[in-house]
Protein backbone atom coordinates (compact mmCIF):
# COMPACT_ATOMS: atom_id res chain seq x y z
CA UNK A 1 0.00 0.00 0.00
CA UNK A 2 1.56 3.16 -1.02
CA UNK A 3 1.31 5.90 1.31
CA UNK A 4 -1.06 9.09 0.21
CA UNK A 5 2.05 11.25 -1.10
CA UNK A 6 2.60 8.37 -3.83
CA UNK A 7 5.70 6.93 -1.90
CA UNK A 8 6.03 4.06 -0.06
CA UNK A 9 6.26 3.62 3.76
CA UNK A 10 9.39 4.04 5.39
CA UNK A 11 10.32 1.56 8.26
CA UNK A 12 9.41 3.61 10.76
CA UNK A 13 5.63 4.40 9.64
CA UNK A 14 5.62 1.20 9.35
CA UNK A 15 6.56 0.30 12.67
CA UNK A 16 4.22 3.15 13.80
CA UNK A 17 1.78 0.85 12.03
CA UNK A 18 2.50 -1.91 14.03
CA UNK A 19 2.76 -0.14 17.21
CA UNK A 20 -1.21 1.85 16.06
CA UNK A 21 -2.11 -2.16 15.92
CA UNK A 22 -1.05 -2.97 19.02
CA UNK A 23 -2.61 0.01 20.87
CA UNK A 24 -5.48 -0.74 18.72
CA UNK A 25 -5.67 -4.04 20.33
CA UNK A 26 -5.66 -2.99 24.18
CA UNK A 27 -2.07 -4.47 25.44
CA UNK A 28 -2.21 -8.02 26.32
CA UNK A 29 -0.62 -10.42 28.70
CA UNK A 30 -0.99 -14.09 29.74
CA UNK A 31 -1.82 -13.00 33.00
CA UNK A 32 -4.22 -10.16 32.27
CA UNK A 33 -2.46 -7.63 33.88
CA UNK A 34 -0.82 -6.07 30.64
CA UNK A 35 2.92 -5.65 29.36
CA UNK A 36 6.01 -3.75 30.35
CA UNK A 37 3.62 -1.62 32.42
CA UNK A 38 1.12 -1.90 30.44
CA UNK A 39 -2.24 -3.26 31.42
CA UNK A 40 -5.25 -5.23 29.64
CA UNK A 41 -7.16 -2.41 28.20
CA UNK A 42 -9.77 -5.13 27.57
CA UNK A 43 -9.92 -6.60 30.76
CA UNK A 44 -14.02 -5.56 31.43
CA UNK A 45 -15.95 -3.07 30.28
CA UNK A 46 -15.20 0.37 32.48
CA UNK A 47 -11.15 -0.26 31.90
CA UNK A 48 -11.91 -0.18 28.18
CA UNK A 49 -14.28 2.87 28.10
CA UNK A 50 -11.59 4.82 30.13
CA UNK A 51 -9.01 3.49 27.10
CA UNK A 52 -11.49 4.79 24.60
CA UNK A 53 -11.85 7.75 26.18
CA UNK A 54 -7.59 8.35 26.49
CA UNK A 55 -7.67 7.71 22.52
CA UNK A 56 -10.56 10.18 21.84
CA UNK A 57 -13.29 7.44 21.00
CA UNK A 58 -15.44 8.07 24.05
CA UNK A 59 -18.65 6.03 23.93
CA UNK A 60 -20.15 3.35 25.57
CA UNK A 61 -18.96 -0.13 25.64
CA UNK A 62 -21.20 -3.20 25.56
CA UNK A 63 -20.65 -6.52 26.58
CA UNK A 64 -20.87 -7.81 23.28
CA UNK A 65 -18.54 -5.43 21.99
CA UNK A 66 -15.88 -6.47 24.44
CA UNK A 67 -16.23 -9.90 23.35
CA UNK A 68 -15.69 -8.93 19.80
CA UNK A 69 -12.87 -6.48 20.74
CA UNK A 70 -11.21 -10.01 22.71
CA UNK A 71 -12.18 -12.54 20.21
CA UNK A 72 -10.04 -9.73 17.46
CA UNK A 73 -6.90 -9.73 19.73
CA UNK A 74 -6.92 -13.27 19.91
CA UNK A 75 -7.31 -13.88 16.46
CA UNK A 76 -4.52 -11.15 15.61
CA UNK A 77 -2.19 -12.35 18.28
CA UNK A 78 -2.55 -16.27 17.27
CA UNK A 79 -1.66 -14.50 13.64
CA UNK A 80 1.50 -13.49 15.30
CA UNK A 81 2.38 -17.33 16.71
CA UNK A 82 0.77 -16.21 20.24
CA UNK A 83 -1.81 -18.69 20.90
CA UNK A 84 -3.67 -21.54 18.94
CA UNK A 85 -4.77 -20.57 15.61
CA UNK A 86 -8.32 -19.38 15.65
CA UNK A 87 -10.57 -17.79 13.09
CA UNK A 88 -11.02 -13.67 12.85
CA UNK A 89 -14.79 -13.43 13.93
CA UNK A 90 -16.74 -10.76 11.67
CA UNK A 91 -16.68 -7.22 12.53
CA UNK A 92 -18.72 -4.89 10.78
CA UNK A 93 -16.37 -2.88 8.33
CA UNK A 94 -16.68 -0.28 5.50
CA UNK A 95 -14.67 0.60 2.90
CA UNK A 96 -14.50 4.50 3.08
CA UNK A 97 -13.44 5.38 -0.18
CA UNK A 98 -11.26 8.96 0.35
CA UNK A 99 -8.16 10.98 -1.95
CA UNK A 100 -5.76 8.92 -0.41
CA UNK A 101 -7.54 5.72 -1.82
CA UNK A 102 -9.76 3.08 -0.27
CA UNK A 103 -9.38 2.20 4.05
CA UNK A 104 -11.17 -0.15 5.82
CA UNK A 105 -13.04 2.00 8.61
CA UNK A 106 -15.14 -0.22 11.70
CA UNK A 107 -18.66 0.53 11.43
CA UNK A 108 -20.41 1.07 14.93
CA UNK A 109 -19.66 1.38 18.12
CA UNK A 110 -16.72 3.52 18.81
CA UNK A 111 -14.84 -0.02 20.02
CA UNK A 112 -15.74 -1.34 16.79
CA UNK A 113 -14.99 1.72 14.93
CA UNK A 114 -11.04 0.76 16.10
CA UNK A 115 -11.22 -2.49 15.81
CA UNK A 116 -11.58 -1.40 11.81
CA UNK A 117 -8.92 0.58 12.06
CA UNK A 118 -6.81 -2.29 13.50
CA UNK A 119 -8.01 -4.83 10.86
CA UNK A 120 -7.22 -1.94 8.32
CA UNK A 121 -3.27 -1.93 9.80
CA UNK A 122 -3.08 -5.74 9.60
CA UNK A 123 -4.25 -5.50 6.52
CA UNK A 124 -2.39 -3.01 5.30
CA UNK A 125 1.13 -4.31 6.70
CA UNK A 126 -0.10 -7.84 5.03
CA UNK A 127 -0.51 -6.06 1.48
CA UNK A 128 3.11 -4.58 1.87
CA UNK A 129 4.56 -7.79 2.84
CA UNK A 130 5.31 -6.46 6.22
CA UNK A 131 3.51 -8.64 8.34
CA UNK A 132 6.08 -11.12 8.79
CA UNK A 133 7.91 -8.19 10.64
CA UNK A 134 5.33 -7.72 13.43
CA UNK A 135 6.06 -10.21 16.07
CA UNK A 136 5.10 -10.72 19.77
CA UNK A 137 8.27 -10.58 22.37
CA UNK A 138 9.16 -13.80 23.63
CA UNK A 139 9.64 -13.01 26.80
CA UNK A 140 6.62 -15.06 28.58
CA UNK A 141 5.70 -12.37 31.57
CA UNK A 142 5.77 -9.07 28.22
CA UNK A 143 3.92 -10.76 24.78
CA UNK A 144 4.05 -7.50 23.67
CA UNK A 145 3.58 -6.77 19.69
CA UNK A 146 6.54 -5.05 18.13
CA UNK A 147 7.68 -4.22 14.73
CA UNK A 148 11.31 -6.25 14.05
CA UNK A 149 13.86 -3.74 12.61
CA UNK A 150 16.30 -5.98 12.34
CA UNK A 151 18.14 -6.77 9.01
CA UNK A 152 17.32 -10.15 8.60
CA UNK A 153 13.76 -9.96 10.57
CA UNK A 154 15.60 -12.01 13.49
CA UNK A 155 14.25 -9.71 16.41
CA UNK A 156 12.75 -11.96 19.33
CA UNK A 157 12.55 -8.88 22.41
CA UNK A 158 10.35 -5.87 22.04
CA UNK A 159 12.90 -4.07 23.44
CA UNK A 160 16.87 -5.12 23.75
CA UNK A 161 16.96 -3.01 26.74
CA UNK A 162 14.58 -4.72 28.85
CA UNK A 163 12.88 -7.73 27.66
CA UNK A 164 16.34 -8.75 25.68
CA UNK A 165 18.59 -7.56 28.78
CA UNK A 166 16.62 -9.49 30.99
CA UNK A 167 16.31 -12.85 29.49
CA UNK A 168 20.03 -12.96 28.65
CA UNK A 169 20.67 -11.99 32.02
CA UNK A 170 18.40 -14.81 33.40
CA UNK A 171 20.02 -17.65 31.05
CA UNK A 172 23.59 -16.24 31.85
CA UNK A 173 22.49 -16.91 35.40
CA UNK A 174 20.86 -19.94 34.96
CA UNK A 175 24.75 -21.42 33.20
CA UNK A 176 26.34 -20.33 35.51
CA UNK A 177 24.12 -21.67 38.46
CA UNK A 178 25.01 -25.07 36.96
CA UNK A 179 28.54 -24.54 36.71
CA UNK A 180 28.81 -24.35 40.39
Amino acid sequence: IGHPDGGQRTGIERAEVADGLQRRLGGHARDGTGAVGERDQLADGSTAAAWLESVDRAGEVTAEDLALAREVRSALRAQLGDGEAVDLPDVPVRVALGSDGPRLTGHGSPLVQLLGDALAEALALQATGEWSRVKTCARDSCRWVFFDHSRNRSGRWCSMQVCGNRAKTAAYRARHRHES
